[in-house]
């Protein structure tokens, strides 16, 4: 009658009556917040709709900087990260100096190989 599963029911009468997506039931089990993954979503839409290519690399280093600038601000959700780097250089997120003077991108060993899928 109301299209709801047997299994769903149980789950909405032992949580008491809260149905969670998979991502918010999962979510103490996910490298990024919820909020992060829909900032880098929307990211990706805004590349998509300049023309610009959504590459897997291009994804993965921004992923990471997120990951950076999170743990380097020490705050539990970056996803603002994408509103205060825009008036920053362009490279920002991809690129940071060392106090050598030496560039080094975002540490992509964080997110994990087939993290995009």
């Amino acid at each position: 009658m109301h299209q709801i599963t047997f299994s769903a029911l149980q789950r909405a009468i032992a949580t008491g009556g809260e149905i969670k997506t998979h991502s918010e039931d999962h979510a103490g089990n996910m490298i990024f917040t919820i909020a992060e993954e829909a900032a880098l979503e929307e990211w990706c839409l805004h590349r998509s709709f300049w023309g610009y290519q959504v590459r897997i690399d291009i994804l993965q280093g921004m992923a990471a900087a997120v990951l950076e600038d999170r743990e380097q601000l020490n705050i539990e959700d970056a996803s603002d990260f994408f509103q205060r780097i825009q008036s920053l250089d362009e490279d920002y997120p991809f690129q940071r100096r060392d106090s050598k003077g030496n560039y080094h991108g975002p540490e992509l060993k964080a997110i994990g190989k087939n993290w995009h899928k």
